[in-house]
C-alpha cells in the first residue's frame, strides 16, 4: 500500500461521510431519480439495520479512523471488479483468509478511499486498465433532487457496498474491526492478470459461479448488486 498518510480530522473525514450520505440516499431509501428496477427498500436489512449506523458511529468516534493503529478497527477499502457486460468478476483466493474476496486491503492513513480501493485493484491483481463505475448511464441522476452531486462526481466515487467484520487476534495484531468501504470498477477482460504473494489465486468467474466459491453474505450481496446493475445496461 503506498499511499501518502495525511493529518487525520474532520476536514479528512468529510469526504467519506459525504459519500456514504449519497450511498444510503441510493440504496437504502426510494428516491426520485433512481431507475425503478433498482428502487428498494434495501438489498439486505443486516446492511440497513446494522452495517451503515456502525459506520456512522464510527466515523463519528475518532480522527484516528483511517489509521491501521487504531486498534478498536479501522477503515479499509476495496473494489469488486466487474467485466464490461457485468457478467464476470475478478477474485483474489485470499492468502490468509482462504476465501475468495473482492480486491482490497488497509487504507493506512490516507483519506481518500476510492483512491485506496484503486490502488490495491492494481497492486493485487496487475490490471491497468479499469474505471470505477458512471452512475448515470444506469439512470442515477445527480441534480439537487437526489442531492447526490458532490458524491458521485467523478472525483469521488459512491461506494457500492460497505461491510464490518471482525478480524480474529493473530500474532501481529489484537482482534479489530475492519469497516470496509467497498466500490465497484469496471475492466476489460481480456487484460493480462498476476497473482501477488497476497493471494493462492485470481480469476474470473461467471455471477453464478462466483455464487457458488462463496457463502459469505457479503459477497452474495455484492453480486446481487452487480447482477441488478447488468440488467440495465
Amino acid at each position: 500500500m503506498n499511499q501518502t498518510p495525511v493529518a487525520s480530522g474532520l476536514v479528512t473525514r468529510e469526504p467519506l461521510m459525504n459519500a456514504l450520505a449519497t450511498y444510503r440516499r441510493l440504496w437504502l431509501a426510494e428516491i426520485s431519480g433512481l431507475p425503478s428496477a433498482l428502487r428498494h427498500k434495501s438489498y439486505d436489512p443486516v446492511e440497513e439495520e446494522t452495517i451503515v449506523s456502525k459506520f456512522d458511529a464510527f466515523l463519528a468516534s475518532t480522527p484516528a479512523c483511517f489509521e491501521r493503529s487504531h486498534a478498536p478497527g479501522h477503515i479499509t477499502g476495496s473494489a469488486i471488479v466487474v467485466s464490461q457486460d457485468f457478467k464476470e468478476v475478478l477474485l483474489t483466493l485470499h492468502a490468509k483468509l482462504g476465501m475468495w474476496l473482492q480486491l482490497g486491503g488497509h487504507a493506512d492513513g490516507h483519506h481518500l478511499v476510492h483512491e485506496v480501493a484503486a490502488t490495491e485493484v492494481q497492486e493485487e491483481s496487475g490490471l491497468t486498465d479499469f474505471k470505477f463505475f458512471d452512475w448515470t448511464p444506469a439512470g442515477v441522476k445527480t441534480g439537487p433532487e437526489t442531492g447526490a452531486s458532490p458524491a458521485l462526481s467523478p472525483a469521488f466515487p459512491v461506494p457500492f457496498d460497505l461491510d464490518a467484520h471482525w478480524i480474529p487476534p493473530n500474532p501481529r495484531d489484537p482482534g479489530h474491526w475492519h469497516y470496509d468501504v467497498r466500490y465497484v470498477v469496471v475492466a476489460p477482460r481480456d487484460q493480462k492478470i498476476a497473482i501477488t504473494d497476497e493471494s493462492h489465486d485470481l480469476k474470473w468467474f461467471t455471477l453464478d459461479a462466483a455464487r457458488k466459491v462463496t457463502a459469505e453474505r457479503s459477497m452474495h450481496r455484492q453480486f446481487d448488486k452487480v447482477e441488478r446493475f447488468g440488467a440495465l445496461r
